[in-house]
C-alpha cells in the first residue's frame, strides 16, 4: 500500500475519533456539572430538614429555661416557605436553668420574619435546653405566641 493512503485513512479514522470524543465530552461535561449540583443543593436542603427535626425534637423534649439575649447578628440564608420568610440569625444567648449558673450559648438558627423584632438584644426569652448536652438550645417560639413558628424555622 501506499504510504499516502495509509495516511489519509489514518487520518479519516483520528478525525472520527476526535468526534465521538468531543460528543461525549459535549455530554458529559454538562450532566457531570449537573450532577454535582443537585448533590449539593440535597445536600444543604438535608441539613437544613436534619436541623430543623433536631430543633423540632429539642422544642419537644428539652428542659424548660429562661435566656437573655446578649448579640444578635444575620447570618446569609433566607428560605421562603409561601409568603412566610426566615431568616439565619447567630444569637449569643446567656441561659438560665434552674439550680445551675447562667452559662453563654451562641446558637445559629432560622427565624421566622414574623418573629424578629422580639428576638433583640437584652430581651428574655423561653428556651428549651437539651438536659444531656447543655449547649444544645432552642428557642421556645411557640411559648412567646408564635404558634405556628415550627412549620418555618
Amino acid at each position: 500500500m501506499d504510504p499516502a493512503t495509509l495516511a489519509g485513512g489514518a487520518g479519516a479514522i483520528l478525525s472520527i475519533v476526535f468526534t465521538v470524543v468531543m460528543v461525549v465530552i459535549s455530554i458529559a461535561c454538562p450532566l457531570l456539572i449537573t450532577g454535582i449540583t443537585l448533590f449539593f443543593v440535597y445536600k444543604m436542603f438535608s441539613g437544613m430538614k436534619q436541623g430543623q427535626q433536631a430543633r423540632n425534637e429539642l422544642l419537644t423534649t428539652g428542659a424548660p429555661a429562661q435566656a437573655q439575649i446578649e448579640q444578635v447578628s444575620m447570618g446569609g440564608m433566607v428560605t421562603t416557605v409561601g409568603v412566610r420568610r426566615s431568616l439565619q440569625m447567630t444569637l449569643v444567648l446567656s441561659v438560665q436553668r434552674e439550680e445551675a449558673e447562667p452559662y453563654s450559648v451562641s446558637l445559629t438558627t432560622m427565624v421566622p420574619e414574623m418573629a424578629m423584632a422580639a428576638l433583640q438584644p437584652g430581651t428574655a426569652v423561653p428556651v428549651r435546653v437539651d438536659p444531656a448536652e447543655p449547649s444544645r438550645v432552642a428557642i421556645d417560639l411557640p411559648a412567646m405566641g408564635y404558634a405556628d413558628a415550627k412549620q418555618y424555622m
